[in-house]
């Protein structure tokens, strides 16, 4: 029974005094609950109807705001925006597009989106085929367009496909990249100009450095034979002047000639074996006629137990120590110079070296020791003025540390001194147990050859005369070319034991006549020894020298020893 129902009846029966009640009274209570069922249904149907009118009005209100934002969007994006359905008629056209495309909304609405690509027809419609059969948003596409005024555009393109249910929709994103193609073209144009420049500026280089060491390689060539000669001792004391001098003017060359390759990115470090006692030694005696000079003391202390002959680059290392020992006499009025060394084993195979030189010289003020190792810099004016130099030296020891994985520490007191140090990891040698090596003056000893022919090719009457009495000094009968293309000739004729070949040369230059000569159909010409003589600087380039075919090479000008060791590799005394 209906709860409302139930509930009247119970108070019928209360209502009775005697128990009974009559059925028009119930038959009354039964016709009000439907009244009252009626009415209540009545109103919440009313309230449905109006709820419904609300929600309607409301969602009116959506779709119309809504459809305002869209067009607002679609307005005020950068980018070009157009939609189009699956027949690829264009359904929207955004004012970037208009702008773009130099084409109004309302003639584009309606075309056909192909249209759109009159300026790449064989490849730009197949760009939208392959998103008719698809689900996602394609990948950036590249390509061009051509706007109504016939100007052809590059674009980045963008389409997505959006499906509902009662139709499929693409949405392409158009953007006009010709600033960022002329960005490129420009980072493009700038980088080959920069590779030019470079190049040019290398090409300069290696040619001045031609043109100033073959002077100077009769110079000091002269100078060095002129000692030779028994001179007297006035005679001496001026042709070491002339010989320092040149070398000093070596060192400037080379520090520029380097700081091109540090810049460049072209230097490399060695890893050979030496004698660590050998290039102390060398660079003592070069260093200590100009401590002498000056009146002050060149000390070099050496703590026993590390090996000799250990693996690394000695070159950057004489170079290194030349640097600092050199800047350290040059900024010493009185007192002394020390180097230091000391090392310490890491492994079996390793070995720390520690090289610290200490001045008694002008100092360098605390706020000016970062700015010492900038290029051409040095702590003071009135320094270069007094005491000279590029304001190189400082920073190229500092990249060639770096390029060894080590650094340089300063400690100075203005005044009073400085003390520049720094570390080193070498390998060691299996040899250092085995084998004797030359330490000190041997090394000096010049080696004289049994009498055997060797071939100088050279361009330049004043070295061929320098080069030729040094080399008959030793024993040695020598034949001369004056070009790479008589040099050729001349090795077909005759059996030589070395070729001492100039790089750059009229007629045939050395790169090419080494090329030709490993070319010639003879094992003995591919064994031939051939050490070039030169003063370009592509010649320190070893992938150079392995390229041409070159054993090995000594720079001009030269060092009578070090030419003289060089021959020894291939000739026997």
């Amino acid at each position: 029974m209906h709860t409302r129902l139930k509930h009247q009846i119970e108070q019928l029966k209360q209502n009775s005094s005697d128990g009974n009640y009559p059925l028009d009274a119930l038959l009354a209570i039964v016709s009000k609950t439907y009244e009252e069922t009626d009415h209540e249904k009545h109103n919440q149907e009313h309230d449905i109807q109006r709820m419904s009118e609300e929600l309607q009005t409301l969602n009116r209100q959506v779709q119309r705001e809504s459809e305002s934002y869209l067009p607002m969007i679609m307005k005020n994006i950068i980018e070009g925006v157009v939609t189009y359905d699956e027949n690829g008629q264009i359904l929207h056209f955004n004012l970037a597009m208009e702008k773009m495309f130099q084409a109004s909304r309302k003639n584009m609405v309606g075309c056909s989106i192909e249209s759109l690509s009159q300026a790449d027809t064989e490849t730009f419609p197949t760009i939208y085929d392959q998103y008719f059969n698809g689900t996602s948003t394609g990948p950036a596409y590249e390509t061009i367009a051509v706007n109504n005024a016939g100007d052809v555009f590059p674009i980045d393109l963008t389409i997505s496909k959006v499906v509902t249910q009662r139709k499929t929709t693409f949405i392409a994103v158009v953007r006009d990249i010709t600033e960022r193609k002329n960005e490129q073209k420009a980072l493009i144009e700038a980088k080959e100009n920069a590779l030019q420049a470079a190049l040019t500026k290398t090409n300069f280089l290696s040619t001045m450095s031609h043109e100033i060491r073959t002077p100077m390689n009769a110079v000091i060539g002269l100078t060095n034979l002129l000692l030779l000669e028994s001179p007297r001792k006035d005679q001496i004391e001026n042709l070491k002047t002339l010989k320092f001098s040149g070398e000093n003017l070596l060192v400037l060359i080379n520090d520029i000639l380097d700081y091109n390759k540090i810049e460049a990115g072209k230097l490399n470090i060695e890893q050979t074996e030496f004698s660590l006692n050998d290039v102390i030694h060398n660079i003592n005696k070069s260093l200590n006629m100009r401590a002498c000079d000056k009146k002050i003391s060149l000390h070099i202390v050496t703590e026993s137990g590390f090996p000799n002959i250990i693996i690394g680059d000695p070159t950057r290392l004489s170079q290194v120590l030349l640097n600092l020992i050199g800047n350290a006499i040059k900024f010493t009025e009185s007192g002394k110079v020390t180097l230091t060394i000391t090392s310490k084993q890491d492994t079996d195979e390793r070995w720390a070296i520690n090289f610290a030189i200490e001045d008694t010289g002008i100092g360098i003020h605390k706020d000016k020791i970062d700015t010492i190792f900038d290029n051409f810099t040095q702590s003071d004016t009135n320094t270069t003025r007094k005491f000279g130099g590029t304001g190189l030296g400082l920073s190229i020891t500092k990249q060639l540390l770096e390029l060894q994985g080590s650094s340089i520490q300063v400690k100075s007191i203005l005044g009073q001194g400085s003390i520049f140090s720094f570390t080193l990891q070498f390998g060691t040698s299996s040899e250092n147990s085995t084998k004797a090596r030359n330490t000190h003056g041997d090394q000096d000893i010049i080696e004289y050859f049994k009498p055997v022919s060797v071939l100088l090719v050279e361009d330049s009457l004043v070295n061929q005369m320098v080069a030729t009495k040094f080399l008959t000094k030793w024993g040695l009968a020598v034949d001369i070319a004056e070009n790479g293309a008589v040099a050729i000739e001349k090795i077909k004729e005759n059996d030589y034991a070395v070729v001492l070949m100039d790089l750059h040369m009229p007629v045939m230059d050395g790169y090419t006549a080494v090329k030709n000569i490993r070319e010639l159909p003879s094992e003995k010409y591919q064994q031939l020894p051939i050490i070039a003589l030169t003063a370009s600087t592509r010649a320190s380039d070893q992938s150079d020298l392995d390229d041409a075919g070159i054993n090995t090479y000594v720079s001009k000008p030269f060092n009578p020893l070090e030419l003289n060791q060089r021959i020894a590799q291939f000739i026997g005394t």
